[in-house]
């Protein structure tokens, strides 16, 4: 379990505020690609428990169903992101801002999809290791589901881990219909080295 300490108040708003400006980079690279106004969410941090898992994603107010990929990342932190694009996505209008034929094939929506995934994932974690001033590293997004909720897809996994902390910011793009959904996810032992690094920059700071 955690302990008290994990939770002080200087240790939430440091966190919040590196997760805030990787995520708003994430929405500017999309903003990039598709020549069209993103709007964030205000990120939210969650510590779950797995036992609480289905409790925890309902109040997060996740899509019900959706195309569901992940991208992990390794190096001074290690973790993983969970991309959704929700169910209902304009997908020919969003492929044809990103630069695709106008008529969209199955392989085409998955490709555009994970190169979504790619650019939004991405740029969180590059702008994650520019805050935190780490090394990561990261590899291609993979497709998990066409078509589930993030508690279906990750209830079939074997997770081995108790307690994890979640990250997570909604992006929404009026003109064409999308919103997406971008959370990072961090099981405990490897959350202990996010609080490590964020107490020697509030040590700095002060």
């Amino acid at each position: 379990m955690f302990i008290d300490d994990d939770h002080d108040s200087d240790r939430q708003e440091a966190i919040q505020s590196v997760l805030t400006s990787a995520m708003g980079r994430a929405a500017c690279s999309l903003e990039k690609v598709i020549d069209s106004n993103v709007e964030p969410s205000v990120p939210s941090v969650h510590w779950v428990n797995k036992n609480n898992l289905q409790e925890t994603l309902l109040k997060i107010n996740l899509p019900q169903r959706s195309i569901v990929m992940r991208q992990s990342f390794r190096g001074h932190l290690r973790g993983e992101m969970i991309i959704l694009l929700e169910e209902g996505a304009k997908h020919y209008q969003l492929g044809n801002v990103m630069g695709y034929e106008e008529k969209m094939t199955a392989l085409n929506i998955q490709e555009l999809t994970l190169e979504l995934a790619n650019i939004l994932a991405g740029a969180c974690i590059s702008g994650l290791s520019e805050q935190l001033q780490i090394k990561l590293n990261f590899g291609s997004p993979s497709l998990l589901s066409s078509r589930a909720s993030v508690y279906d897809v990750l209830a079939k996994r074997n997770l081995h881990w108790t307690d994890a902390l979640f990250m997570d910011v909604g992006y929404n793009v009026s003109s064409i219909g999308m919103k997406a959904h971008l959370m990072l996810c961090m099981i405990e032992q490897d959350s202990h080295e996010l609080y490590r690094i964020i107490d020697l920059q509030l040590e700095n700071d002060g």
